[in-house]
Formats: C-alpha cells, structure tokens, sequence
C-alpha cells in the first residue's frame, strides 16, 4: 500500500505541553517527556482525530522512554512496517540499548483517525 500523500503544517503552531505521567493525547499537541520511568503515551481517540493532525513527542528530559499505544482499530506506519491494528499495537522507544533520549512526530493520515504514520528524529524505536 503506498503511503498516503499529505502536507506538514508548521510545527511551530503546535501547543507545548510537560509530561510526567501517562497520558492521553491530543492532536494539534507538543508533548515533552520529563520522568524517570517509561511513559505510555496513547493516541487521541479516532473520533477525536482527523487527516493531517500532528503531534510530537519529546524526550529530552526522560530517561525511561515511552511507548505510544493506540485504540481500537488504530495503526501506526513506521519505517517499512506497521504496529499490530488495536489496543495491542505500540511503538517504543527502547532505551536499553543506551540511547535514553528521542523524539518522534505522529501524523494522522486517515480521515477517520485510525492511521498514523511515525517520523522518528532521534532515538531506537520500535513498532509491534
């Protein structure tokens, strides 16, 4: 299936927000991890996501990573792969291979919020 063509809104216009626990999130968001264990980080509902919504996920402060789980039916495309469709479905930034510090920008492809397609830009992700 080829990827789905879309434009970047600018980054800039994204809210900012510090994070120390597990979060729900939500589109249009900037989310800057700061804790010491791993954080779950899950997608916003697929009603409350559309084509083009952006969020961004840094880890700079947080030394545990985070895993960025999904909803029912929801997908991320990473790479040359994708996570398992569903609750089960996440994509991790692993830290045990020494590398504590990482950041991924998500994309909604899909009208109905389901798809997302991950840009990393730092650190060893993996998708399942």
């Amino acid at each position: 299936m080829p990827w789905p063509a879309f434009n970047f809104p600018a980054a800039s216009g994204l809210a900012m927000e510090q994070v120390i626990a597990n979060k729900q999130m939500e589109a249009g968001m900037r989310y800057n991890l700061n804790s010491a264990g791993s954080l779950d980080m899950t997608l916003p509902l697929a009603v409350n996501a559309t084509s083009n919504d952006i969020i961004e996920i840094i880890s700079e402060k947080n030394t545990g990573g985070f895993v960025v789980k999904q909803n029912a039916d929801q997908l991320i495309r990473f790479l040359n792969t994708t996570t398992t469709p569903g609750t089960g479905g996440t994509l991790t930034l692993n830290t045990s291979s020494g590398v504590l510090k990482g950041s991924v920008t998500l994309i909604c492809t899909s009208d109905d919020g389901l798809e997302w397609v991950a840009y990393p830009s730092g650190g060893n992700l993996t998708a399942a």
